[in-house]
């Protein structure tokens, strides 16, 4: 009897609270930080601190982070070294992987269907993906919320703008596991969220709203040091231009020594893909802005959703 009073209890705790936050450690937030970066030496440096069944804010794993801000080469490390795979991140992926225009981006999401493919195939009651599945996601490619997806990693914000004119389109769509909004979010594309937004039809979560304000913990998480000039300038710093350049590897520029940061481009009005090396402190920032507007848009429109319900 006490064993299904407590059983009673802890329902009732889940169903009132939900999931327990998972613990938010400085090595996680690194981790993560290095992923959403593509960062791979600092991946291989903390890989041994991470707990390989870790869930994030919004209950995601790491390797579904990964592929979500298409770290492909990052996420086969984390598959190398024993990360758990599972047939959802496979459809995931190869979704994003058809959504895919630049050759490289495209042929380090396939290596990665590949080695998922591999993983899953010896594991009991697994299936992998049917030709049927494919041509089923090719076919809805084409169609107008598949487009809104491609658009939105291209960052054509024309062709955004064109497709949510149509009344007829839902933006809240998901195509395998994954949202318009979503992938506006994991790229930092607030052209593209202001765009969903003002069609008025999208249906904002607190998850939503948790995946925003955990990209803005890791891009803070993410400050690059003191620009180099500055360390040159100061003699406290005991760095000089000559020992930099002793240091640095052939054809690295010392900008890109002291900052590899991988991420979004933010304001673009013009087709362009969303890579994007941050080189200096005011791109950083920048981006750090960029991430501070997209949280506070959507935590205001969250409010107002729940205060004006249709």
């Amino acid at each position: 009897m006490t064993n299904f009073f407590s059983t009673i209890y802890f329902a009732l705790v889940f169903f009132i609270f939900g999931h327990p936050k998972p613990e938010l450690t400085p090595e996680l937030k690194e981790f993560c930080t290095a992923i959403m970066f593509d960062q791979e030496e600092k991946i291989e440096t903390l890989m041994t601190k991470i707990n390989q069944s870790q869930k994030l804010p919004y209950h995601s794993s790491l390797i579904d982070f990964a592929i979500e801000v298409r770290a492909y080469d990052c996420c086969q490390k984390l598959i190398s070294n024993g990360f758990r795979v599972t047939l959802d991140d496979l459809k995931k992926l190869t979704w994003l992987q058809m959504l895919e225009s630049l050759p490289e981006k495209k042929q380090s999401a396939a290596n990665l269907c590949l080695s998922i493919e591999e993983k899953l195939t010896p594991q009991k009651n697994q299936r992998g993906l049917s030709n049927m599945d494919i041509a089923n996601w090719r076919s809805q490619i084409q169609s107008p919320v598949g487009q809104l997806h491609k658009a939105i990693i291209a960052n054509d914000i024309s062709v955004i703008q064109k497709l949510l004119s149509d009344n007829h389109l839902d933006p809240n769509t998901r195509l395998n596991y994954i949202s318009a909004l979503e992938i506006a979010i994991a790229h930092s594309n607030l052209q593209a969220i202001n765009s969903l937004l003002k069609t008025g039809k999208i249906n904002l979560t607190e998850e939503d709203v948790s995946k925003a304000v955990w990209r803005l913990n890791l891009i803070e998480n993410s400050q690059p040091g003191i620009p180099f000039l500055d360390l040159i300038k100061n003699p406290e710093s005991g760095v000089s231009f000559a020992n930099l350049m002793e240091n640095a590897q052939p054809g690295e520029s010392l900008r890109d020594k002291l900052y590899r940061i991988k991420d979004s481009k933010v304001e673009l009005c013009s087709a362009d893909d969303v890579d994007l090396t941050v080189k200096n402190i005011e791109q950083w920032t920048e981006l750090l802005n960029n991430a501070k507007r997209i949280q506070a848009i959507l935590a205001q429109n969250l409010k107002l959703q729940r205060k004006f319900p249709e």
